[in-house]
């Protein structure tokens, strides 16, 4: 989650997107239910900017000068990447270590990433937050073939053994289809916020 905060620094890249956005844009610190629309001309930021240091130097040069260092400034995706590795600054080529906020598996991808998981982490292992790992299958539900339907069986044991609150179930009022699509659909995706999948299209 997006920590509250009381001042938000807004670049002119920042001011830019959150224009253009703007009707889409939840504001910082209140995701979830007591989210708030962001009204059309406001310009809040998603998250707080991490502030890069001799940031204010180099703008005032850039006044003085009339001319703008490339690279001096991180695009959308790169200040989302900073606050999640909990650092100032990030620029290609870095190698950083962020604070997953919601993971996703299916049923092509799940029952070996599971297998990891206990292997690595002990048969009793227990995944850090029952309420961010999401649990869509969506690729072996319409077939008769017995190893296909394992899959779904490996993933409905593991979500009883953890206790996981988000399983979309195939054959149940809860299924909701296709991953890519149900993340969003279901409040997963939210704005300033790192989101894992085992699949090729969500990684």
């Amino acid at each position: 989650m997006v920590e509250p905060v009381s001042k938000l620094r807004v670049n002119r890249v920042g001011s830019a997107f959150c224009r253009a956005f703007a009707p889409t844009l939840w504001s910082a610190g209140s995701f979830g239910a007591n989210a708030t629309p962001l009204r059309s001309g406001q310009t809040r930021q998603v998250c707080p900017l991490p502030r890069r240091r001799g940031l204010a130097s180099k703008k005032a040069s850039r006044a003085a000068t009339g001319s703008f260092e490339i690279g001096s400034a991180m695009t959308i995706t790169e200040k989302i990447l900073a606050r999640a590795a909990h650092r100032d600054f990030v620029s290609p080529g870095d190698n950083i270590w962020v604070d997953a906020d919601v993971l996703m598996t299916h049923d092509v991808c799940g029952p070996g990433t599971i297998g990891v998981f206990k292997r690595e982490f002990g048969g009793d292992a227990k995944v850090w937050d029952t309420e961010r790992v999401v649990i869509i299958p969506d690729h072996y539900i319409f077939t008769s073939d017995e190893k296909c339907r394992r899959n779904v069986d490996d993933l409905r044991k593991f979500v009883c053994e953890q206790g996981l609150r988000y399983f979309y179930d195939p054959g149940t009022e809860s299924y909701s289809g296709v991953c890519h699509v149900t993340l969003p659909e279901k409040g997963h995706c939210r704005p300033g916020e790192v989101l894992f999948g085992t699949d090729s299209h969500t990684c």
